[in-house]
């Protein structure tokens, strides 16, 4: 099942292209009701084991196309870690992002990597 989540999150990040170009307002704290929004790019990582979740890959088809246009501060792990609630309640009550909420995949996918424990590096098997 989480295979097939992250599959489908490839396959919508290659067929839907960037999300909307910038929108008004500037930077605010993560918990504020105006960011979001943007397409810078993004996507890639993450086929196969659910397991290799990590915050490069949830960076790439999350923060990076949809965020950190107006919250810059979430290019970085450890002031993610420090909002992983407030961006949660804002992502999946469709407060965030302003220009359109986050496909059911990508909150998925956000909701896995913090049930995960939002790990920010993937140890290599075995090790």
């Amino acid at each position: 099942m989480k295979t097939k989540i992250v599959t489908l999150v490839l396959l919508s990040l290659l067929w839907s292209g960037c999300a909307e170009p910038s929108h008004e307002g500037s930077p605010s704290s993560p918990a504020a009701d105006n960011g979001g929004g943007g397409g810078d790019g993004g996507g890639g990582g993450g086929l196969g084991d659910p397991k290799a979740l990590d915050f490069a890959i949830v960076k790439a088809q999350i923060f990076t196309p949809r965020c950190v246009r107006c919250h810059q501060e979430f290019a970085d792990y450890a002031k993610v870690a420090l909002e992983l609630n407030q961006i949660q309640d804002a992502v999946l009550t469709n407060r965030m992002p302003p220009r359109g909420p986050l496909s059911d995949e990508l909150k998925g996918l956000l909701t896995e990597w913090i049930g995960n424990g939002a790990p920010e590096i993937t140890p290599e098997p075995g090790g």
